[in-house]
């Protein structure tokens, strides 16, 4: 059971000083596999979900880890 074909992302996001300096890179990657391989991941979201959603569920959990002028209720 799963989606045809199944949801896929990836990215990486850097910032960069004025200088070059890479100061923090993060990134995120999944592809989602069927409800008997990942019976986690699919109860997390409940439900098989398309490539947009899969992408902004990365991105927050990539800015959870995010250094930079991030508190509480962002």
């Amino acid at each position: 059971l799963g989606a045809d074909p199944p949801a896929t992302v990836g990215f990486e996001a850097k910032v960069v000083a004025a200088d070059g300096q890479v100061l923090w890179v993060g990134g995120y990657y999944e592809r989602q596999r069927p409800m008997t391989e990942d019976l986690m991941g699919f109860l997390q979201r409940w439900a098989f979900v398309t490539a947009a959603e899969l992408a902004e569920y990365g991105v927050d959990e990539v800015l959870k880890d995010f250094p930079f002028g991030v508190g509480e209720g962002k």
